[in-house]
C-alpha cells in the first residue's frame, strides 16, 4: 500500500493500479488493499473539506478514483468493514448524508460485530463545526451499544462535560480506567475535547470568549490525572496551551517545566505550543517557541527541520548556523534528495529521442573520477556545473562498476559562463548554448544524454545557482562525500564556491576540481587551503582536497554516550549559542556598502564543529 501511494504522491497512478493488482493477485488472502490505498488519498481530501467547514464538494477526480478503488474491492470479494466506512465518508465528504447513514445500517445489520461507524463520521462532523448534527450520530452509536472505541468515547465524555452533564463523564471516564489499568492521561484527552472550540477559534485570530465555561471547565479537567496518580505530560501540555492563550506566560512556563520534569525524553513541548500563533502571528511566532526547546537541547529532528525551514525565509543565515551546528541530527539520507528537490520526476514524460546523444565538454574521461570515487566509495556527489553531463555520466558509471547506490546531484544554471557568450562563432560554446528565443535550452540535451546512458535514477538535476544550492543543501541536511566544483573559473567565484561547499563536505571527504593549471582558479583553492591550513594535492590537472576528521581537526573534547545524556545535552547548546552568536555578530558586521559576499557571510561558521 506504502509502496502504491508513493507511486500515486510521484504522478504515476497507473503504476500504482497495477502494483496493487499483481500484487492482491499474488497474495489471494490479501483483503482491503484497495481501501487502505483510497484511505490514504482521501487524508487531502479531508484536509480540505474541513478547511471549508463541511462544505460539499464535487465528485470529481479523487474522488471518484476513490470510489472505483472501493467499487473494485467489493467487486473482487476483498472488502472488508472499512471499505464500507471508507464509502461512508465519500458520501460525507460529497453532503449526501442519507446514503450515509444507509450503508452504515446495512453494515451493522449484516454485522453484529461492527462497531464506532457512526461514531466516525460523528468526529468529522464535529471537526467540520457541526456539534449538534454530530452529536445525534454519535446516538445511533450510544443507543445500539456500539460504540467502543476508546478516542470515541474520550470524545463523547468531552462532548458530555461540555454540556453540562459532568457526572455521565466521569462515569463514562472512570469505567475506561477500571477496563484499563495502565491507562494513563484520559481526563487530559477530554478536557481537549472540551476546550477544542475556543483554541481553534484563538489559532485561527477568530472571536472568543475566555469566560465560557467550557474553557474553564477544561483548564480544571486537564489535571485531574494527577488526582488520580494517571498523569500524563499531555495534561500538563494543555494546561500551557491554555494558561498561554489567557496571556499568563508565567504559569504557562511553569506547566511546560512540570511537564520535561514527568518525562524527561519529552521533547517539541515550547514547539507545540507555538503552533497556537502560527496562524494569527504567522512563522515568527513559533520560531521564538521553538529556539526554547532548542536551547535547552529538547527540540526533536523533525521539529528542527521544520524551524530552519521557516527561518530561511526571514533570517536565511541564522537559519543556516544552526542548520550546522544541528547537521548530525537534520542529516537525510541521499536517497531522500531527488524527492526533496523534485515533486515530480524530472525525467517523467520527457521524449529524449527529439537529442542526439551528444557529451561534449571538457575533462569529461579523466581517471582521476575512478581513483577518487574508488577512494572515497560516496553515498552522495554532487558536482557544481555540469554543462551536458559528460563527467557525470563518467561518474555514475564508474559507481555502478564499483558496485555503488550513489546519488549524484548536478548543479548549474545551464546558462553558460561568461565566454559563453563572447563569440556566437564559437561552436563548443555560444553554439552548443541552443538558444531558443534567446534562452538556452542545452539544459534538455542534458536530460536527453542521461537517459541515453540509461541512468535517470541515479542522476538528479539541480537547475540552480552554485550559491543559492549550497544554501539548500545546509538547511536540508544532505552532506556529500565528494563533492566535483567545476563551475566559473574566476578567482571570486572559485573562493566563494570552495567557501560554500567545504561546509558540506563529510568528514573524510574529498572536495576537487578541474583546471589547476589556470592562474585564477590555482590562486583561489590555494588561498582557500592556506586559510585553513591544509595542502592542496594536485594531480592530472585537478586539485584535491581532503577533509579530516573533526575531532582530529578541532582538537576539542567531544563527549560520547559514556559520558551521559547531561553531558551530550550541554556540549550541544554550546554549539547553538556558538552559532547564534557567530551569526549576530556577522549581521552587526554588516559591510558599509550593504554588500551580500558569501565569503563575508560564512567568515563567522569556519570554526571546527561537532
Amino acid at each position: 500500500v506504502l509502496r502504491a501511494w508513493y507511486l500515486e504522491k510521484t504522478g504515476d497512478p497507473d503504476r500504482a493500479e497495477a502494483w496493487l493488482d499483481s500484487f492482491s493477485r499474488a497474495n489471494s488472502e490479501a483483503r482491503g488493499l484497495r481501501t487502505q490505498f483510497a484511505g490514504r488519498l482521501l487524508i487531502g481530501v479531508q484536509r480540505a473539506w474541513l478547511a471549508t467547514g463541511g462544505t460539499p464538494m464535487q465528485e470529481t477526480g479523487i474522488l471518484r478514483r476513490c470510489r472505483d478503488l472501493l467499487f473494485d474491492e467489493q467487486r473482487l470479494g476483498q472488502d472488508t468493514n472499512e471499505t464500507v466506512l471508507r464509502q461512508t465518508q465519500l458520501d460525507l465528504f460529497c453532503g449526501a448524508l442519507d446514503s450515509a447513514r444507509r450503508r452504515i445500517d446495512a453494515l451493522y445489520a449484516s454485522d453484529e460485530s461492527a462497531c464506532d461507524s457512526f461514531g466516525e463520521i460523528a468526529a468529522l462532523l464535529e471537526d467540520a463545526g457541526h456539534p449538534d448534527l454530530a452529536a445525534d450520530w454519535m446516538d445511533r452509536d450510544v443507543a445500539a451499544g456500539r460504540l467502543r472505541s476508546v478516542p470515541l468515547l474520550l470524545r463523547r465524555a468531552g462532548w458530555l462535560a461540555r454540556t453540562g452533564d459532568l457526572t455521565s463523564a466521569e462515569a463514562l471516564v472512570s469505567g475506561l480506567y477500571e477496563e484499563n489499568p495502565t491507562a494513563t492521561g484520559l481526563w487530559a484527552q477530554v478536557a481537549t475535547h472540551v476546550a477544542a472550540r475556543t483554541t481553534r477559534a484563538f489559532e485561527l485570530g477568530e472571536d472568543f470568549n475566555l469566560d465560557d465555561p467550557a474553557f474553564t471547565q477544561a483548564e480544571a479537567l486537564c489535571l485531574r490525572d494527577e488526582e488520580l496518580l494517571r498523569a500524563d505530560p499531555k495534561g500538563r501540555i494543555l494546561a500551557a496551551r491554555l494558561t498561554l492563550m489567557k496571556g499568563d506566560g508565567g504559569t504557562s512556563e511553569e506547566h511546560v517545566e512540570a511537564a520535561y520534569a514527568a518525562q524527561p525524553l519529552q521533547a517539541d513541548v515550547h514547539f507545540t505550543l507555538g503552533h497556537i500563533f502560527r496562524m494569527c502571528s504567522g512563522n515568527e511566532a513559533i520560531i521564538s517557541f521553538a529556539e526554547k526547546d532548542l536551547l535547552g537541547g529538547r527540540l526533536g529532528s523533525r521539529a528542527t527541520r521544520d524551524m530552519i525551514r521557516w527561518m530561511a525565509f526571514s533570517r536565511p543565515q541564522q537559519a543556516r548556523s544552526i542548520a550546522l551546528a544541528e547537521a548530525s541530527r537534520i542529516r537525510r539520507h541521499p536517497r531522500e534528495v531527488r524527492r526533496c528537490l523534485h515533486a515530480r520526476d524530472p525525467y517523467r514524460d520527457f521524449d529524449h529521442t527529439r537529442f542526439p546523444d551528444d557529451r561534449q565538454g571538457w575533462h569529461s574521461s579523466s581517471p582521476v573520477f575512478s581513483e577518487l570515487i574508488s577512494e572515497v566509495r560516496p553515498r552522495l556527489l554532487i558536482e557544481v556545473g555540469t554543462w551536458k553531463g559528460g563527467s557525470a555520466i563518467t561518474m555514475a558509471r564508474e559507481c555502478l562498476s564499483q558496485g555503488l547506490s550513489t546519488q549524484l546531484v548536478c548543479v548549474d544554471t545551464w546558462l553558460g559562463a561568461v565566454e559563453f557568450w563572447l563569440n556566437q562563432n564559437d561552436q563548443e560554446r555560444y553554439q552548443a548554448l541552443a538558444l531558443q528565443n534567446g534562452f538556452p535550452s542545452v539544459f534538455y540535451q542534458f536530460l536527453a544524454n542521461c537517459c541515453h546512458a540509461n541512468l535517470q535514477d541515479r542522476v538528479t538535476p539541480f537547475p540552480q545557482t552554485s550559491a543559492i544550492a549550497a544554501l539548500w543543501f545546509v538547511l536540508q541536511g544532505f552532506q556529500a562525500q565528494l563533492i566535483y566544483l567545476d563551475a566559473s573559473h574566476a578567482y571570486d567565484d572559485v573562493r566563494r564556491d570552495t567557501d560554500a561547499y567545504w561546509d558540506l563536505l563529510e568528514p573524510g571527504g574529498v572536495m576537487f576540481g578541474d583546471d589547476y593549471l589556470l592562474p585564477d582558479v590555482a590562486q583561489a583553492v590555494n588561498d582557500f587551503a592556506s586559510a585553513r591550513e591544509m595542502v592542496v594535492e594536485e594531480r592530472k590537472g585537478f586539485w584535491i582536497l581532503r577533509r579530516q576528521l573533526v575531532a582530529a581537526e578541532s582538537g576539542e573534547w567531544v563527549p560520547s554516550d559514556e559520558d551521559g545524556h547531561e553531558a551530550l545535552k550541554e556540549h550541544r547548546q554550546n554549539k547553538v549559542q556558538q552559532s547564534l552568536r557567530s551569526d549576530r555578530a556577522g549581521r552587526r558586521s554588516r559591510p558599509p556598502d550593504g554588500s551580500e559576499s558569501l565569503s563575508w557571510q560564512t567568515q563567522d561558521s569556519r570554526e571546527p564543529r561537532c
